[in-house]
């Protein structure tokens, strides 16, 4: 029955262009694209309910079923057969449907007859060739609505594609692949090829889904040295270059947040790449890097005094400032729905994402630990925030006001859109989503900030922090935008994110927006704790200057004792990555700061010692925490232990005690006898105990390091050391 259905899928395609002036050859037409559209939804929903079911049954025919449809749905890109592949309609659902095949994990990886890399290079000709036709050749869209949502989904697929093949062909280049000749083909890679030519001009098309898509494509792409330099080749005669683009793209005030955040993305990706210091090891360069020429004075620059003077020429790192300074905090998968014309106060409502916005939701790639590049492996797509208020003229805002929904006026519709909306989009009509007209707007966009984008600034800080230590450190200090980006950590929104979460009432579809939230806040404090971590190794003295240290400590050691129970895998992942951070900036403030942090750290640990001790099991559990975590748990253990037998040993000569640290009267408890059960984890079930781990083992290195700074601050861990038969002098000698 199946595979009746997906030939009638193919078959219906080929009946839906007849054009007939007799009355019932055009009620055959209507009815055959009514059932192609049909066909092709039952398919879609048919996707989504198998990637969410646990039935073996289902499961084992999953697989093959979605090779069947890539097949089917592949054929649809025959440029040979002309005429069905320029129908608008038919192409357009196809490719809708390979929009929600293509977001599934692992779906050529089924197909009997083809290998994955045979299956997914067959579907990039094909996608390439949909491009081609209907935006390189035509010079772009902007003058026509013919190709947009052709446009719109194909470069999506195109998106989900590349992270298919990357995961099939991990150590494969695959960079040549993407590249299509001056003819417009795939068949040709001279060296007259258009190379990613065809990908720039996606980045500034009308439509903020295609601006985004292809972005996030640009930075899949440059994830691959050759797909650096493969982008910095077809920007060679584009003013200003790659560098240049991706700029104006980022500092865009007008642009959409999730757009920005991609081309940050891809700034990252190109500061991996061998940056030279002069002109003159320029020259054994093999790509472009940035180039600046002065034409009053002359001068040209290349390399890093280029990247320095374009960021200073575009005022770069006070633009980050003012994007943190007016970012919303909101939650963005709702509507706030105009009401009719002449109403008064603007409706909140749940909005629904676009099948296509649903599977960008699929995008996967985590940033490197030391210079970052591309972006999180389990990171889920920018949600962007725009509020449209009503206006008497319908131009655009040329300086974009930032509104929060509580200062929206009461008189004035307004909505919300979040990303993977199309105001085009209307699944109900057989006519092309490319052939309807925008209708006249009577409102002015404002681009709204929003926590994802600052991610994607942290982590270009970081880089840029790596390469241009002394100028990018400075430009963070004068513009304070360490303290800006400190205030935007609020556990007071985690906080309520998973109270929300443990309500058994909640609707899915608001679950899901709520650990959506949830995770962007993760994703922020993990990214700005790499950053502040990185400022603080580069100057010690930067410590000392920070007012806001404090109440920051204070939030961080909050972050470590959020309930995290009855959260899913996915969510915890990302929990489990955020804490690592966190553990390790805590550790380098308190090892560097020395009673700057120490005070504030400490008070909150025995404020909520229990609360800790609890994450400390998490943590330390081999079974569900990974060995980062692990690893940057001890080494925080061990730091403040150390701080503190430091402190007590100055308090030792004073004759007057000022200082009373309530972690000195935990530790002097039975909670650390407790503690050195959790380290040493004799009768553990799920983790292996200390003294079963080999000398070799660096956790069992570590966990000897936390045991001594314990002994040596707390008499209570001392006389459990004393029943237990170990003592510093054994710890000392693993």
């Amino acid at each position: 029955e199946t595979a009746a259905l997906l030939h009638l899928l193919l078959g219906v395609e080929t009946q839906s262009l007849a054009k007939s002036l007799e009355d019932p050859e055009k009620m055959k037409n209507h009815i055959s694209q009514r059932l192609q559209r049909e066909l092709t939804n039952f398919f879609k929903t048919l996707l989504i309910r198998l990637s969410s079911t646990t039935d073996r049954l289902c499961l084992a025919l999953a697989g093959p079923f979605k090779s069947q449809l890539a097949l089917r749905l592949l054929q649809s890109l025959r440029v040979s057969d002309a005429p069905r592949f320029y129908g608008l309609p038919s192409l357009e659902r196809a490719l809708q449907g390979m929009v929600s095949l293509t977001a599934q994990p692992g779906w050529s990886s089924h197909c009997p007859d083809l290998e994955p890399s045979s299956l997914c290079s067959k579907y990039l000709s094909g996608l390439l060739e949909v491009i081609s036709s209907f935006y390189v050749e035509w010079r772009g869209n902007s003058l026509s609505f013919m190709g947009k949502g052709v446009t719109k989904n194909a470069i999506i697929c195109l998106l989900h594609l590349s992270h298919e093949m990357m995961t099939e062909n991990k150590d494969k280049d695959l960079i040549n692949q993407w590249s299509f000749g001056s003819d417009g083909t795939t068949e040709d890679v001279s060296g007259s090829q258009l190379g990613l030519a065809w990908l720039v001009p996606l980045w500034v098309d009308r439509d903020q889904e295609v601006r985004f898509a292809s972005l996030s494509l640009g930075a899949a792409l440059s994830s691959m040295p050759s797909g650096c330099q493969a982008l910095c080749a077809s920007c060679q005669n584009i003013s200003g270059g790659l560098w240049g683009t991706l700029l104006n793209i980022l500092l865009d005030q007008e642009e959409s947040s999730m757009v920005r955040r991609e081309a940050a993305f891809i700034l990252q990706n190109l500061l991996v790449m061998p940056m030279p210091a002069n002109a003159e090891e320029a020259k054994d360069s093999h790509w472009q890097h940035p180039r600046v020429h002065d034409e009053v004075s002359g001068v040209s620059l290349v390399g890093l005094p280029a990247l320095q003077a374009l960021l200073y020429h575009c005022q770069y790192f006070h633009n980050v400032a003012l994007s943190a300074s007016t970012c919303y905090r909101g939650r963005y998968a709702f509507d706030l729905q105009p009401r009719p014309c002449g109403s008064g106060n603007a409706s909140l409502q749940q909005s629904s994402l676009a099948d296509s916005g649903n599977s960008l939701l699929v995008w996967r790639c985590d940033p490197a630990p030391s210079i970052t590049s591309g972006r999180s492996s389990s990171s889920l797509s920018t949600s962007s925030t725009a509020v449209s208020n009503a206006a008497s003229e319908g131009t655009r805002l040329k300086t974009p006001r930032v509104l929060s929904p509580v200062n929206i006026p009461d008189d004035s519709p307004a909505r919300l859109m979040a990303q993977g909306q199309s105001d085009g989009d209307t699944s109900n009509s057989t006519a092309s989503q490319d052939s309807q007209q925008d209708e006249p707007s009577g409102v002015e966009a404002v681009v709204m900030v929003t926590p994802d984008l600052l991610t994607a600034q942290c982590g270009l800080l970081y880089n840029l922090l790596a390469i241009l230590p002394d100028f990018t450190l400075t430009a963070i200090q004068h513009n304070q935008l360490l303290k800006v980006l400190s205030s935007l950590v609020d556990m007071e929104l985690m906080e309520k994110c998973l109270t929300e979460l443990r309500t058994p009432s909640i609707l899915p579809g608001i679950r899901e927006d709520i650990k959506r939230q949830f995770v962007t806040e993760l994703r922020f404090l993990s990214s700005f704790s790499k950053l502040l971590r990185s400022c603080v190794l580069a100057s010690k003295e930067l410590i000392g200057k920070m007012d806001f240290l404090k109440q920051l400590s204070s939030n961080l050691v909050d972050a470590l004792m959020l309930d995290t129970k009855l959260l899913d895998a996915g969510t915890w992942d990302v929990v489990c990555l955020c804490w690592t951070d966190v553990f390790m900036l805590l550790t380098t403030l308190v090892r560097r700061g020395d009673s700057a942090a120490h005070p504030s750290v400490s008070a909150v640990l025995a404020r909520r010692w229990r609360t800790f001790a609890g994450t400390l099991s998490q943590c330390l559990d081999e079974k569900n925490a990974d060995f980062q975590l692990h690893t940057a748990a001890l080494q925080f253990l061990s730091t403040v232990f150390r701080e503190e037998t430091k402190l007590c040993g100055k308090e030792l000569k004073r004759t007057t005690s000022k200082h009373s640290s309530t972690l000195s009267d935990i530790l002097n408890a039975p909670s650390a006898s407790e503690l050195c059960e959790l380290l040493l984890q004799p009768d553990c079930c799920c983790c292996q105990s200390f003294e079963k781990r080999t000398l070799q083992d660096p956790l069992k290195k570590l966990t000897a390091r936390a045991l001594m700074a314990l002994l040596a601050c707390s008499p209570t861990a001392q006389s459990y050391a004393a029943k237990g038969n170990f003592s510093k002098t054994q710890l000392s000698s693993v």
